[in-house]
C-alpha cells in the first residue's frame, strides 16, 4: 500500500506544484498587465498635455486676416499689368514712329510719281500757262465747253487738266 499511499502523496505534491505554479504565473501576468495599464495611463495623460497645449498654442498664434481687399488687389494687378505692358507699349511705339516714317516716303514717293505722270501725259496743246487759265476760268463758272473753244483745246483736254489738279 506504500506504494499507493506514495503514488497519492506525489499527485498531491504534483498537483500543489500546479496549483503554486499557476498561481505565481497569475501573479506575473497580473504584475504585466499592471504595468502595461499603468503605461498606457502614462500615455494618455502625456496625450492630454500635449492637446492643452496644442490648444494654447492655436489660440495664442495670431490668426494671419486678409489685409488685401478688392481695390488693393485690383491695384497690385494693374501695376503688374502696367509693368508687363511698358515694353510693349514702347516696342508699339517705335513700330508706329517706323510707319510713319514709311508713309511719309510713300507720299513722297507718290507725289513725284504723279508730278512725272503729268508731265508725261499733258498732250502737247497743253502747257502750263493753260492749266491756269483752264483753272481760273473754271473756278470763275466757265463751263468745260466754252474753256476749250476760248482756250482752242478740245473738251477731254479740258477735263483731264482738272481731273489732274483735283477741280473736278
Amino acid at each position: 500500500m506504500i506504494s499507493v499511499e506514495y503514488l497519492l502523496i506525489i499527485i498531491a505534491l504534483i498537483l500543489l506544484f500546479l496549483i503554486y505554479y499557476i498561481y505565481s504565473k497569475d501573479i506575473q501576468n497580473t504584475t504585466q498587465i499592471r504595468r502595461v495599464a499603468m503605461a498606457v495611463e502614462e500615455l494618455n495623460k502625456e496625450l492630454y498635455v500635449l492637446e492643452k497645449k496644442f490648444e494654447r498654442h492655436i489660440q495664442d498664434t495670431p490668426i494671419m486676416e486678409n489685409t488685401m481687399h478688392d481695390e488693393d488687389i485690383a491695384y497690385e494687378l494693374e501695376l503688374g499689368m502696367k509693368k508687363m505692358s511698358e515694353p510693349m507699349v514702347a516696342s508699339i511705339s517705335e513700330i508706329h514712329v517706323k510707319l510713319q516714317e514709311q508713309h511719309d516716303e510713300f507720299e513722297n514717293k507718290v507725289q513725284k510719281l504723279e508730278e512725272s505722270m503729268r508731265k508725261f501725259s499733258l498732250p502737247s496743246s497743253v502747257n502750263g500757262m493753260d492749266d491756269s487759265r483752264i483753272i481760273s476760268l473754271y473756278q470763275q463758272g466757265v463751263d468745260i465747253v466754252t474753256i476749250s473753244k476760248e482756250l482752242r483745246l478740245s473738251k477731254p483736254e479740258v477735263e483731264f487738266v482738272l481731273k489732274i489738279n483735283k477741280i473736278k
